[in-house]
């Protein structure tokens, strides 16, 4: 039990520290980042690759992979981005690589974002949500 809970406030207390901003990322040209979990199974550690995430040059996410435990994918999740590095489109994928979800985002000349699509894994549009800005650039209405 002491384990676990050293474990517990590992993961909360001291691994928050280390994450990488943006500009650490673009900084120190980072490209990759792997996350081991380590578990207790059977009163024995168990250590398996938590998510692999690559960045584009800028530092934003452009691929995260997620693990389960026996080292399968459960998730895997690409974005791709515009020269302003908006996101334009999030896809996730299961562990088969089909597609579970599309989303697709499109913002005005000021980089707001004024439409979000989702998309089911077919392909159909299932929910559109539009936001409209003031001269001032805030937000005023969210329609769905």
């Amino acid at each position: 039990m002491k384990n676990i809970l050293l474990i517990i406030v590992f993961q909360f207390v001291f691994i928050p520290a280390f994450s990488q901003g943006k500009k650490d990322l673009k900084k120190h040209s980072i490209s990759t980042e792997t996350v081991h979990a380590t578990i207790i199974k059977d009163g024995k550690e168990f250590t398996y690759k938590d998510t692999y995430t690559v960045y584009n040059k800028e530092g934003y996410v452009i691929e995260e992979i997620n693990y389960r435990e026996d080292g399968t994918i459960r998730e895997k999740i690409n974005n791709t981005y515009d020269a302003q590095m908006n996101k334009t489109e999030e896809i996730i994928f299961n562990g088969k690589e089909n597609t579970t979800k599309k989303t697709t985002f499109t913002y005005n000349n000021n980089n707001e974002k004024i439409t979000e699509t989702e998309y089911d894994e077919n392909g159909n549009p299932e929910k559109k949500t539009e936001m409209i800005y003031d001269k001032k650039g805030f937000k005023t209405q969210k329609k769905t």
